[in-house]
This record gives structure tokens, sequence and C-alpha cells, in this order.
């Protein structure tokens, strides 16, 4: 009975060994690129295209994710948890008293219905085009200051920016709330100035909010400081339908009788903490299609940089001299995608040393067009 022959071994082409080793090599070696270019398959130039154009996003993806919409209150609050948690507790007694039956007592609440927010006040929802109803102010028994005020606007878009510049240019008299006569203060000399003041204000649209935190002028300055402003975009889609004043004091104790005039935020943090969660969850929409955005775009500018550079490479070596004047486009374009890698790569690593920041951003623009600047005037250059 015949013997059956083994198949022999064959091991792995010496084609495929340069392509794996030149794969490898090309970290550093421009030549390498070239050889590769040349001889490996397309489908391993495109991996190495994809690579180099999507791991420099990485940094700046991972920074958009880490952004929150209460980022901005880790500067300071400038007694902005006292005063929401006053508020919010103010208002929800006012309606219980309103409930009770008592004189001057109201209902105000703040409804998230479909990504959109209503304006009630004594079961009557204030649908009124550009219509603006400030709902709660407080004056300072200490200092005779407005310390805080709460406006709900159903204007839009640049209208609603409007009422916010209204009510942020406002200026007041130190120690009153008396409005400053601008003609009268500017007239004096600057020494004669009395100190103005603007108050912290939260503000209310169909679709949106902001908060500004002051901190109060100096005497003479012509200026008032806007220490704080809640960042462009928070909007109402991935907050949960129903009132945000009683949601606000839900997990709040014994929140009925609280005394607002001796708020203890030591213990009572809950209403604070309520309110940086809803300025994070407003914020979750405009995040996601910022994030996405940014990523796109700069996905085709590297994508288009490393198809022009391939571009250039092949123009670069159409001289009768050069020794790569065979090399046809498909090659100069795979060549394009090896020398990526290594520019990707550092590209990352600054992008998150710098933050994700527009530096780090471009870093993978100026090190590829570096590399491929230097390969063509010393790899691939024309024989003198």
């Amino acid at each position: 009975m015949a013997k059956k022959l083994k198949k022999a071994k064959t091991g792995m082409s010496p084609r495929t060994k340069s392509i794996i080793s030149n794969s490898f090599r090309g970290i550093i070696s421009n030549q390498a690129c070239v050889d590769n270019g040349r001889e490996a398959p397309w489908w391993l130039a495109i991996i190495f295209f994809l690579f180099a154009v999507i791991i420099p996003l990485v940094p700046n993806h991972v920074a958009m994710n880490k952004t929150y919409g209460a980022s901005f209150l880790n500067n300071g609050t400038y007694d902005f948890a006292e005063q929401v948690t006053k508020a919010s507790v103010f208002l929800k007694q006012d309606a219980l008293r309103y409930a009770d039956g008592q004189a001057g007592a109201h209902d105000k609440q703040l409804v998230v219905n479909g990504s959109t927010l209503y304006y009630k006040e004594d079961g009557a929802i204030l649908t009124e085009n550009d219509q603006t109803r400030e709902f709660y102010s407080n004056v300072s028994t200490i200092t005779g200051e407005y310390d805080f005020r709460m406006i709900y606007t159903t204007c839009e878009g640049s209208t609603f920016d409007d009422v916010c510049n209204i009510y942020k240019l406002r200026r007041y008299y130190s120690n009153t709330t008396d409005e400053v006569d601008w003609t009268d203060w500017n007239a004096k000399p600057a020494a004669e100035r009395e100190t103005y003041y603007v108050p912290n204000l939260m503000i209310f649209g169909r679709y949106t909010m902001r908060l500004f935190l002051f901190q109060k002028s100096q005497k003479g300055t012509g200026t008032s400081t806007l220490k704080n402003g809640t960042s462009y975009g928070l909007t109402w889609e991935k907050i949960s339908d129903g009132d945000i004043l009683s949601a606000s004091v839900y997990n709040l104790k014994n929140w009925q009788t609280i005394d607002v005039n001796h708020i203890n935020l030591q213990q009572d943090t809950v209403v604070y903490d309520y309110y940086k969660e809803l300025f994070n969850n407003c914020y979750v929409a405009e995040k996601n299609r910022m994030k996405w955005n940014t990523t796109l775009i700069y996905l085709g500018v590297y994508g288009g940089l490393m198809i022009f550079l391939g571009l250039m490479i092949f123009l670069l070596t159409r001289g009768q001299k050069n020794p790569y004047s065979s090399l046809n486009l498909w090659h100069a374009e795979k060549i394009a995608a090896f020398l990526g890698f290594t520019p990707a790569l550092l590209a990352m690593i600054f992008g998150f040393i710098f933050g994700g920041n527009m530096l780090g951003q471009m870093a993978f623009i100026m090190l590829l067009s570096l590399r491929v600047m230097w390969a063509s005037m010393r790899t691939l250059r024309p024989v003198a």
C-alpha cells in the first residue's frame, strides 16, 4: 500500500516578510514606507490610512467628553448655591400657601414638556410671544440690594439674547435697588462715582437657559465684572418632563418648614446639586453635536490632507532623473498612508498633553507635512 505523501510546509513568503518588516520599520524609516507603498496590498494601506486619520482625533474626543454644563461653577459660585436653594424653597413654600388660600401667595412652576419649558402661575401658562416675567427676586436684609433674580421669557433666538443683555447690563446703586442713571454717573469725577452692582441672574427660556454670576464693581471703575456665565447651547432636550422647581426640592428633607433666611448649605446641598446636574443634562445634546461635528470636520481635513500629500509625492517623482518615476498615483497614495503612521501617534500624544485644544489638533497636520517633505527631499529625490 502506497504511503501518503505529507504536504511540505512552505512558510511565509519573502514578500510577506518584507511587508511586515517594512510596516514596523516604517515608524522611523521613510524608505520602508516607500517600499511598502510599492509592495503592500491595498487593504493594508487602507488600514494605515484609517489609523492615521482617526488616532489624532482621540484626544479631542476624550476632552469634549469631559466637558460638563456645570463645569463653570468650579471657578466659584458667588453665593449662587445659597441663593438658588433659598429661591426654590421659597417658591415651593409659596405654592403651599396658595393651596391653603392665603392672600398674596402664588403657585409658580417651570414645567418641561417635550423639550420645551413653560412658565405656569396659578394654573395659567404664559404662552404669549415675546413676554418676559420676573418670577422671583430677593433683596438682602443686610445690604438692601438685589442678590438674585430669576426670569422667564417666551422670547427665542436672538430675541432671547436681547433679553439676557437687558438684564445683565442693568446696574444698580450700592445699598439700593435703584438703577444707575448713567448720564449723571459718567458726569461725576471718578473718585465721586458711587459703587454699583449687578445681581446674579438666572434666565429661563422656552428652549434654553443662562446663568450669570457677577462680582460687585469697585467704586469709580465704570465696569461690572461678569465672573461666570453658563455655556451657550443649554437645551431641554435631555430633561425629563415635569416641574423643575418641584424636582429641585424633592429630596430636601422638611423643605416645607425650612426658614429660607437661614439656609444651612453644609447640610442642605440637595437643591444646588440638582441644578448642577440640570446644567450637565441640559448640555448633553449640544455637547454630542459639537463633539461629532468637530470629529467629522477634522476627519475630513486629515483625510483630505493625506490624499493631497499622496498627490504631491506623485508629482514630485515625475522627473526623468528620479529613480521613482515609475510610481503611479496609487503607489504614491499608499506611501502617504504609510508615512502617516508615526505623525498620527505623535499627534495623539501631543493632543493629550495639550488637552485636545487647537495646538494638539494641528499637530498631525504639521508633523505629517514635515515627514512627507523630508521623505521627498531625502528618500524620493532625483539622482544628481
